[in-house]
């Protein structure tokens, strides 16, 4: 018979799908990370999708650099298992923003997915 105990063990092996959609004001160049992974490195000019599987207890580091003159921009929305995490939690960008308007490096970075997101909307903190 399991304990209370063995039935909260978290499998590492479990994933996790992740979609980020990147979407252009006009073509722009872009070099995407997700976790140490290049996704693209290239002038993007039409919505980009990305779908990832990522493990469940791992964080995500999303680094984008962007090279781009007015009016280009790229607009950033990423969900995971269907919860919109940008826009929603802005905070956790730098700069806070998902609408990139300027040359350089932004990031979004939270520590492992599934303790955050039970921390962020209200379920509970889990060791």
């Amino acid at each position: 018979m399991k304990n209370f105990y063995d039935s909260t063990v978290i499998k590492p092996t479990i994933k996790i799908d992740a979609k980020l959609i990147l979407t252009p004001v006009e073509k722009c160049y872009c070099d995407v990370w997700m976790n140490g992974e290049n996704l693209v490195n290239a002038v993007i000019a039409d919505t980009t999708v990305f779908d990832e599987r990522l493990p469940l207890t791992d964080g995500i580091d999303l680094v984008i650099n962007i090279e781009r003159t007015h009016p280009q921009a790229i607009i950033v929305d990423l969900t995971v298992e269907g919860i919109n995490i940008l826009p929603t939690y802005l905070s956790y960008a730098q700069p806070s923003t998902h609408y990139l308007c300027e040359n350089g490096k932004w990031q979004f970075r939270i520590p492992s997915f599934y303790h955050w997101i039970h921390e962020v909307t209200g379920q509970g903190w889990i060791i």
